[in-house]
C-alpha cells in the first residue's frame, strides 16, 4: 500500500469571487443585483422588497437544511463529488498525493478462526473474528489552514457514498485518514469481496471546501488458518423427530473453516443399511430427512471434506422413530349423483394410502388404494355408491414397508 495517486482537489462551496460572477452572471445574481443594488424609485418599496427576499432566502435555507456561503446556497449534509456530478464551481486547483490504497488496489481482511466466547446453548462454538482498519495518507499544498477532513466511503459498486470518518485540525501538509474498518467479535461466515471507493472533503478556516477525486479499491477476505490439511471432525449437535409431521432434523457444527462439503450418514440399525446425504459448501449446518420408517432405530453421524481428504466421523447420534403422524382435516362431501368426495392433508410419507368404509353396524372394508411417489401422496378420493338413506363412515390408512397404521379419526356422511 505504498503506491501513490497523483490527483487534483477541487474548491466547491466556497465564497465565489466577484470577478467570476461578473464574468458569468446568473439569473439569480441578476435578480439579486436588481433588488439590492439598483434604485427602485421608492425607499419604502425597496426596503420592503429587500426584507422580503432576505426572509425568503433564510426560510428556504432553514427548511432545506442548507447554509449560505457568499452569494450561493449549499446543502450542508450531502456533498456531491465533481467526478460524478460535473460540478462547475471550480475556482482553484492544487496538486496532492494519496497513498494506501492506490487506485484499484486489492486490500485483504484477515479473519482469525476462534472459539466463540459468547456461545449460547445450540450455537456452534467456532467461527471468525476480525478487527481491521485501513488508512490513507494525504499530502496537500492547500495554503489555508485545514480545520476538518471528512472521508466519504462506498462499499459496493452500486451503493451510495456516506460519511465514514472525520478528523478535526488534521494538519496542512501531511496527515492520515481512516478510509475503511471492519470489526466483529464473532461471525459464522466471512463477507464476500467488496468493490469500494472513497473521496475526502477538506474544510479550511475560511469556509472553503476542497473535494478529492474518487479512489476505487477492492477488499477481499482471508483466513488465518492452515487450509492445506484435512478438515477437523465436525461436532454432531442435534437429532430429533418432529411431532406434527414425518421429519428428522439433523444438525452439526464445523470445527474448521477449510470445508468444501459434508457427508451425513443415516443407518437403519436393524438391517445396517446406510443412506448417505451430501451437501456442498461449508455454510450447511443441518438438514431434514423424511424418507424413513416409523417405529425404527436409526443412527446418524457427519464428516467434513475438502480437497485434501475426509475428516473422521463425528460422534454417533441415535433416535427411535415414532408411529406415523396421521392425516389432518379429513372431511367428506356428498353430491346428488351419489358421489362422495374425501379430502385431507398428509403429514407422513408412506408407500401408499388406503381408504376404508363401513356402515353403522358393519366392519371396515378397504375400497381404494392410492400410491405415493417421490415423497408425494394424493390428498383426495372420489367414490360413487348406490346406497340411499344410510350413514357411511370413511377412514384413512398409511402403509409402510414395516406395517400399516390406521388414522384414529373417521368421517361420516348421510346418503340421501
Amino acid at each position: 500500500m505504498t503506491a501513490g495517486l497523483s490527483a487534483a482537489w477541487y474548491l466547491v462551496g466556497s465564497r465565489t469571487r466577484d470577478t467570476t460572477l461578473a464574468a458569468h452572471p446568473t439569473p439569480f445574481r441578476t435578480y439579486f443585483d436588481s433588488v439590492f443594488k439598483h434604485d427602485t424609485g421608492s425607499t419604502s418599496t425597496g426596503a420592503f422588497m429587500r426584507l422580503s427576499l432576505l426572509l425568503l432566502i433564510t426560510f428556504g435555507a432553514v427548511m432545506m437544511g442548507c447554509v449560505t456561503e457568499g452569494d450561493k446556497i449549499y446543502n450542508s449534509y450531502n456533498y456531491f463529488h465533481p467526478d460524478t456530478t460535473g460540478n462547475d464551481d471550480t475556482t482553484a486547483t492544487y496538486s496532492i498525493d494519496i497513498t494506501g490504497p492506490a487506485r484499484n488496489e486489492v486490500l485483504e481482511i484477515w479473519h482469525d478462526w476462534v472459539e466463540n466466547p459468547y456461545s449460547n446453548y445450540g450455537d456452534c462454538n467456532w467461527g471468525y473474528r476480525v478487527d481491521t482498519m485501513f488508512y490513507a495518507e494525504v499530502a496537500t499544498n492547500i495554503p489555508e489552514t485545514i480545520i476538518e477532513a471528512r472521508v466519504f466511503l462506498r462499499t459496493s459498486a452500486w451503493g451510495s457514498f456516506y460519511e465514514h470518518s472525520s478528523i478535526t485540525n488534521p494538519g496542512n501538509d501531511l496527515f492520515v485518514v481512516r478510509i475503511f474498518n471492519y470489526s466483529t467479535q464473532f461471525q459464522y461466515n466471512v463477507p464476500g469481496d467488496m468493490d469500494c471507493a472513497f473521496w475526502v472533503n477538506l474544510t479550511t478556516a475560511d469556509s472553503a471546501n476542497y473535494i478529492s477525486p474518487t479512489v476505487p479499491f477492492r477488499v477481499v477476505s482471508r483466513v488465518h488458518y492452515d487450509l492445506e490439511t484435512i478438515p477437523a471432525t465436525p461436532v454432531a449437535d442435534t437429532l430429533f423427530e418432529s411431532t406434527y409431521q414425518q421429519r428428522l432434523t439433523i444438525s452439526w457444527c464445523r470445527e474448521s473453516p477449510d470445508i468444501d462439503s459434508f457427508h451425513v450418514d443415516i443407518r437403519r440399525d436393524a438391517t445396517a443399511e446406510i443412506r448417505r446425504l451430501s451437501f456442498s459448501g461449508s455454510e450447511y449446518y443441518g438438514t431434514n430427512f423424511t424418507d424413513y420408517l416409523p417405529v425404527t432405530d436409526y443412527s446418524v453421524w457427519v464428516s467434513a471434506l475438502n480437497e485434501y481428504g475426509e475428516s473422521a466421523p463425528s460422534d454417533t447420534m441415535q433416535v427411535t422413530t415414532n408411529e406415523p403422524v396421521p392425516p389432518e382435516e379429513f372431511r367428506a362431501s356428498t353430491y346428488s349423483d351419489s358421489r362422495v368426495e374425501l379430502w385431507w392433508y398428509n403429514r407422513s410419507h408412506p408407500d401408499s394410502l388406503l381408504i376404508a368404509r363401513r356402515d353403522t353396524l358393519g366392519d371396515w372394508t378397504t375400497i381404494g388404494t392410492l400410491v405415493c411417489e417421490g415423497g408425494y401422496c394424493p390428498t383426495a378420493y372420489s367414490v360413487t355408491t348406490a346406497v340411499r338413506n344410510a350413514i357411511y363412515y370413511y377412514r384413512l390408512g398409511m402403509r409402510f414397508e414395516n406395517g400399516l397404521w390406521w388414522a384414529p379419526d373417521s368421517v361420516g356422511v348421510w346418503l340421501s
